[in-house]
């Protein structure tokens, strides 16, 4: 084997390479140094008796898939995360080829290893952008406005009550003007924060425009919502005041809320306009209140 062209191709290949057995349970019978290193082994001896351990982290839908294919002795591909020997989490593609050797041994397998974490960090980071607001770190317009639309399909569904409330922060033009548009990029971010720290897991946030946020309150009637919306007024006073040197603006929030099942409402344009009308009565009344559409105070 020392002048086997076909050894010196295996220990010298950039990606991991592990030949085995696999059968009730995986054995290794080689493994390149690329391997030994990707899943940061010790040595090789380590790598052969406890990579099979790894291996029982495949994901359960993926290992079926892959049973499938050992059955039918073809090849198969995936992409999933394993764990390494110093308890990393890497993501992995893999490319596993059943091939008798010269003993006719049928379970015989070659398993190809590519380390592709930074790819996939990058399509999780791009996947991040497209529907998450790069401000705020709440859902972007676009995202907001689908997933209300499919709360209040489900609402219409499962004759269930829905809430589209809008948040509009008060001041903001002055803190803009008084301190500049980085100090009110800051206060964004803070108000952001506290909304969504306030709402339940079930609640949904997003950024609608400019000042304005979008909270989708699934099986919430608008006169139920009333209550975490005053609490959270009432709380959000306590973090409201923007300062710097000696100079200070407090902020507050005027919101709107519309619901679903009312008549008239049928939509998500009808929801988002009624939730409108009931801010803008919020906002001409002196804000840092709370106004239902349709409902005189």
């Amino acid at each position: 084997m020392k002048n086997n062209p076909f050894k010196a191709l295996f220990e010298s290949a950039p990606v991991a390479v592990v030949e085995g057995h696999w059968k009730s349970s995986f054995k290794v019978l080689n493994a390149n140094p690329a391997a030994v290193s990707l899943f940061e082994a010790r040595d090789a001896r380590q790598f052969k008796n406890g990579f099979d351990r790894l291996l029982l982290n495949i994901p359960s839908k993926i290992f079926l898939d892959l049973l499938s294919a050992r059955l039918k002795g073809g090849v198969f591909e995936s992409e999933f995360r394993l764990p390494t020997f110093r308890n990393k989490s890497i993501y992995v593609w893999i490319r596993l080829t059943f091939m008798a050797g010269a003993d006719k041994d049928p379970w015989r397998v070659v398993l190809v290893f590519n380390d592709i974490s930074r790819r996939k960090a990058q399509e999780m980071f791009l996947k991040r952008l497209a529907h998450v607001d790069g401000l705020t770190s709440v859902f972007n317009q676009r995202t907001i406005l689908k997933r209300l639309d499919e709360e209040l399909a489900r609402a219409k569904r499962y004759e269930l009550k829905l809430s589209c409330i809008i948040f509009d922060l008060d001041f903001f033009k002055k803190v803009n003007d008084t301190f500049g548009h980085l100090s009110g990029d800051k206060c964004l971010r803070k108000a952001a924060r506290l909304l969504k720290g306030s709402l339940r897991k079930t609640d949904i946030v997003g950024r609608y425009g400019g000042d304005e946020f979008v909270v989708i309150l699934p099986e919430t009637s608008p006169e139920q919502a009333v209550i975490p919306v005053e609490r959270f007024l009432k709380f959000y006073a306590g973090h409201s005041v923007v300062r710097l040197k000696d100079r200070s603006v407090r902020t507050s929030f005027s919101v709107g809320i519309s619901g679903y099942p009312v008549k008239g409402v049928d939509s998500v344009k009808d929801l988002i306009n009624a939730a409108d009308k009931a801010l803008y009565l919020s906002k001409t009344s002196g804000g840092n209140r709370v106004n239902i559409a349709g409902v005189k105070k």
